[in-house]
């Protein structure tokens, strides 16, 4: 009833409290994946149907720029996954961010981070890492954002018996 009379006045409501809220409200980290399925989707859905029904929220800045908080619904599943060893799970919620070409830097550094931690696990990967930072532009990351792609370089350069390089990568 309430979202109707904002809706009916073409006002948006503040739900700034409740995006914080369902941030802090997830399973716990040792749920099986299942478990965050269930919950990211119905947060995806939540956040399609805030969307839809208000399209103006897109183009108010600042108090809602967390508003569309999809990616980082995506990125935080494909860590549970990786840190439950399940590479593929991982890489597919990855790739479901393709759908958003515009995206906050820092969502876009860890989507990049995840994607190299994930591939980082298999030693069949681990030259798909070093690939995968080999072709990314910096310009777009803080200091410390290229500070710990340095160091995921390092870590796969080690993986792969390359001591010395892996010491200068650090």
């Amino acid at each position: 009833h309430e979202m109707n009379n904002y809706r009916r006045q073409n006002q948006v409501p503040n739900l700034k409290t409740f995006i914080t809220t369902w941030r802090e409200r997830l399973p716990n980290k040792w749920e099986e994946i299942p478990v965050w399925s269930e919950v990211t989707t119905w947060r995806n859905q939540m956040f399609n149907l805030i969307t839809t029904t208000f399209p103006a929220i897109n183009d108010i800045a600042s108090g809602y720029s967390k508003m569309h908080d999809t990616p980082w619904t995506f990125i935080k599943f494909a860590q549970i996954a990786r840190k439950q060893h399940l590479s593929t799970v991982c890489l597919t919620s990855l790739a479901k961010l393709y759908r958003y070409p515009s995206m906050e830097s820092q969502d876009a550094f860890s989507k990049l981070r995840e994607h190299i931690k994930c591939c980082l696990q298999s030693p069949m990967e681990i030259r798909a890492a070093l690939n995968i930072i080999s072709k990314t532009n910096l310009d777009y990351f803080s200091n410390e954002q290229k500070a710990e792609i340095f160091r995921l370089k390092g870590e796969a350069l080690q993986h792969l018996g390359f001591g010395d390089e892996s010491n200068t990568a650090f």
